[in-house]
């Protein structure tokens, strides 16, 4: 595997796995509540509020969580693949690299 694509796919993970803990718990926090664009327009604070909308909104972060640790698992099945798939490739050696040729008598 290319290191570029193994950097990628941790970057992927670490990705994944922010963007579904700040879903998950940013709805149920304050910080929620004091949402700007809830403020300016008032009938969507009301909407932002709504318990529904904070469960689907964590619901889309377990989502992302979920596939942050399905994509760690598939780095580790992959990497244990690459480790085993090395050593049955290793050049076998030889017991007794050097062949000793004994000289032939003259005796009869």
């Amino acid at each position: 595997m290319l290191m570029g694509s193994t950097l990628s796919r941790w970057l992927y993970i670490a990705y994944f796995l922010e963007v579904g803990l700040v879903l998950t718990v940013v709805p149920w926090s304050n910080y929620w509540d004091r949402n700007v664009l809830g403020e300016v327009i008032p009938p969507l604070k009301v909407v932002l509020q709504n318990n529904y909308i904070r469960g689907g909104v964590s619901g889309i972060g377990l989502i992302n969580l979920i596939a942050g640790f399905g994509e760690i698992m598939t780095v580790i099945a992959i990497t244990r693949s690459n480790s085993e798939r090395n050593d049955s490739e290793a050049v076998p050696t030889l017991e007794d690299p050097i062949e000793v040729i004994e000289p032939r008598s003259n005796e009869f």
